[in-house]
């Protein structure tokens, strides 16, 4: 979590030299909006997994994106610097991914599910209770498709980045 914070950090910095201001109190002031922007952030993957998964209309992924940002815990963990916003951005990112239903770039699209899983894990342990369900979430999407060989395949390749974080 730290690390996403470095950014906004440097921008406090050049903002206080920019504007004169005292340094603590832009950086502070920057590095508090992270949770905030990485929440709106959670709420767009909601809005595109509504219209490209789900295949919902404009209106009912704009629905189900602000019921998301303000009917849930969403938007009270991103007042302070907690690692839920980080946690469920990287989450909802790698069932982005692991859920693409091209034939053709699913071994790309395992690839980032993997590696966003991984950054969900870095930012919280906890997270780890969800690969399983990505292994059989893999394990019943392909199970009449595929060989038992690339099926292993395909979730070991998602699996590397988790593993090596």
């Amino acid at each position: 979590m730290s690390v996403l914070a470095v950014p906004f950090y440097v921008f406090g910095k050049a903002l206080s030299a920019l504007l004169g201001i005292k340094e603590s109190m832009t950086t502070q002031f920057t590095v508090s909006m992270i949770n905030a922007i990485l929440t709106a952030f959670s709420c767009v993957i909601v809005y595109r997994f509504a219209l490209d998964r789900l295949n919902f209309r404009s209106s009912t992924g704009l629905f189900l994106a602000t019921g998301f940002g303000l009917s849930t815990i969403a938007w009270c963990y991103s007042e302070g610097f907690m690692s839920e916003p980080a946690t469920t951005l990287f989450s909802l990112y790698a069932v982005y991914f692991a859920t693409n239903p091209d034939k053709k770039r699913k071994k790309h699209s395992l690839l980032f599910a993997g590696a966003f899983l991984a950054c969900a894990v870095s930012c919280r342990l906890a997270t780890l209770l969800a690969v399983p369900g990505f292994v059989f979430y893999h394990w019943m999407m392909w199970k009449n498709e595929q060989k038992a060989a690339e099926l292993w395949t395909d979730i070991s390749r998602a699996a590397i980045p988790v593993v090596s974080s």
